[in-house]
């Protein structure tokens, strides 16, 4: 009976082992720097990865695990939102092992879908001090005969460093995305919908 408990408790005091062993590691993934994504529902991780900005202000953030590339492609350095599929200014691009391009400028071929996919690249936050880009993305990108495709879902970029480039003057944060708007919402609280337009040509002297 001794042996018994004494099996059971080594049994118990393995399982916790493995419990803490496997929570250590996802903190650690989850604090370092890391780009990854599951592309076609398996996990995809980049070995490199960097960010770049155009003298134009465009925002490019790369990974690669050296035989296939994620490009994330946005038009400004700024913290928001920006919806794949729908300009081209706002663009993500998968590269295989053979330099196939997909990307979601590419349309899908009538046979495959109707409308085109859209996708998300959302950057959460912009580290200035270290010069890091943190987001998230999802995309379906077509190559150029618009009958094949590779999807990413739950993609992750944390940390990325800015390697190419550097920081506009005048960069727009959330901070004062949401300044803006609270302006606009106090302005517009001020508007009274009694008051109308007066043309000064009918104002008699």
């Amino acid at each position: 009976m001794k042996i018994l408990k004494f099996r059971m408790k080594k049994t118990l005091l393995l399982s916790l082992l493995c419990l803490l062993a496997f929570g250590c590691g996802d903190e650690i993934q989850f604090n370092t720097p890391a780009f990854q994504g599951d592309r076609e529902n398996k996990l995809w991780r980049a070995k490199d990865f960097y960010a770049s900005i155009e003298t134009n202000g465009f925002l490019t953030i790369v990974g690669t695990n050296n035989i296939e590339t994620v490009e994330l492609k946005v038009p400004s350095a700024t913290e928001g939102t920006y919806i794949v599929g729908d300009v081209n200014t706002i663009e993500a691009v998968y590269r295989d092992a053979f330099n196939t391009r997909f990307s979601t400028n590419n349309r899908p071929d009538e046979s495959v879908s109707v409308y085109p996919e859209l996708g998300e690249i959302i950057i959460d936050e912009i580290d200035l001090v270290n010069a890091t880009f943190t987001g998230t993305y999802r995309f379906l990108a077509f190559d150029e005969s618009g009958l094949n495709s590779i999807g990413y879902t739950n993609g992750i970029f944390y940390k990325v460093p800015l390697e190419f480039g550097a920081f506009p003057a005048d960069l727009i944060t959330c901070d004062d995305v949401q300044a803006d708007v609270q302006a606009r919402i106090a302005y517009e609280a001020t508007f009274t919908p009694e008051l109308y337009f007066i043309n000064p040509i009918y104002i008699s002297k």
